[in-house]
């Protein structure tokens, strides 16, 4: 895995969680491995973001190879970006396809 997560790119995260932002930016962020797996089949992906134990599985290794750009996400990061009660530790900046 690349580089770890700067807050600053947390907190970029974080604010596309606003629509104002993500019309802004013609970018969302894509959580969970069946969201993810898509967004970077449909070759809408760019750049993920993964956990140790995310990156670990069979899955999640899969994702890591593939050519999309991938950083380390600590677990304290996965929890103020995840919207799910027990997020799965993979996200995914992806273009807004709209």
């Amino acid at each position: 895995m690349s580089l770890p997560v700067s807050r600053a790119q947390v907190k970029y995260l974080r604010s596309l969680g606003r629509k104002k932002v993500r019309a802004t930016e013609g970018k969302l962020l894509v959580e969970g491995l069946n969201g993810v797996e898509a967004a970077v089949a449909a070759g809408l992906a760019d750049e993920l973001f993964m956990s140790d134990e995310a990156c670990a599985s069979g899955r999640g290794r899969a994702l890591a190879e593939s050519t999309v750009p991938v950083r380390s996400i600590e677990e304290r990061d996965v929890q103020a970006l995840g919207e799910t009660r027990t997020p799965a530790g993979v996200f995914a900046l992806v273009r807004d396809p709209v």
